[in-house]
């Protein structure tokens, strides 16, 4: 009776954690039908470059599908795209991406970036719905041996189970992003490699939001030795937004390797703390404790 009340536990949990997958699959089958997806080319009409306060550098373009017809349905879409596209774009080249009707225009890196959270919770599910089938034959001696296999490694330890798969969900997304600011943090930090400019505050935007981070961006402009004349978005920090208007010269670290990958130079104390105090980073360090939390569940 026992093993009758399981199977059905099993049999409901699975109902929903697929009904659930499949409604995130469909949706990003919807907005991106991979499965129809041909190989094409692009015209890039424009071109724009953000950088983050913490992460590198993103390449922006207005993409449009070339094709042999004209077509009402045929018009430039802003995407993300490669650092290597963004060269072929400078120089005049079309750029590698994909069609599904002959109409639109995806770049890998828009599919990828816009489609992480579909692909997270997707994960996530076909995760969740093979422990429960692991769980359910748990039941059955016959599949004792392989339980002792598995329960042989620290992070299978079937106690706290469902506990590590919380955190690990949690962790992950979280560790991606620490990752990007720890490479960011170690570029800027790195006192060679780089060329100390002046550039030109172009023009500010704020983006003011009381239930998140709100984002301080100004629009530079500045010329490498190598590389010309070039622009970026770059966020800052609240003071260093407060202290600069357009038209003001502010100095600059432009890495060698990337004339887009640019740091605010000879930044004041309390600019570096007010870089600080943002709810990204404090979110980070909230999760400090998850992360202990987690290494000693698993390891312990």
């Amino acid at each position: 009776m026992k093993k009758f009340w399981v199977f059905l536990a099993f049999l409901f949990t699975s109902v929903v954690i697929t009904a659930c997958t499949h409604n995130f699959a469909e949706e990003f089958l919807y907005d991106y039908p991979i499965k129809d997806f041909k190989k094409a080319k692009g015209i890039v009409s424009d071109i724009r470059t953000e950088k983050g306060l913490y992460t590198p550098p993103v390449y922006l373009a207005k993409v449009e599908l070339k094709t042999n017809h004209s077509s009402d349905d045929i018009y430039p879409q802003e995407l993300r795209i490669s650092k290597r596209q963004l060269m072929d774009a400078i120089d005049g080249k079309s750029i590698n991406g994909f069609t599904s009707d002959g109409t639109d225009f995806h770049t890998f890196h828009d599919v990828f970036y816009n489609s992480s959270m579909y692909i997270l919770f997707i994960s996530i599910g076909i995760l969740l719905l093979c422990i429960t089938l692991l769980l359910w034959l748990s039941q059955y001696k016959l599949f004792g041996p392989l339980f002792r296999l598995l329960g042989k490694l620290p992070i299978f330890r079937v106690d706290d189970l469902f506990q590590k798969i919380i955190l690990l969900s949690l962790i992950i997304p979280f560790s991606v992003y620490a990752i990007f600011v720890l490479i960011n943090l170690g570029q800027k930090l790195i006192p060679f490699n780089k060329d100390l400019l002046n550039a030109e505050v172009i023009s500010s935007h704020l983006d003011y939001n009381s239930m998140h981070d709100s984002y301080h961006m100004l629009k530079i402009g500045y010329e490498t030795p190598k590389d010309g004349y070039s622009t970026v978005d770059k966020e800052v920090s609240a003071r260093t937004y407060r202290k600069y208007q357009p038209g003001d010269t502010i100095k600059i670290a432009v890495s060698k390797n990337n004339p887009y990958n640019v740091f605010i130079a000879n930044l004041s104390f309390l600019e570096i703390v007010s870089s600080f105090l943002k709810l990204r980073v404090l979110l980070l360090c909230a999760f400090l404790p998850i992360y202990i939390w987690f290494y000693r569940l698993a390891y312990r």
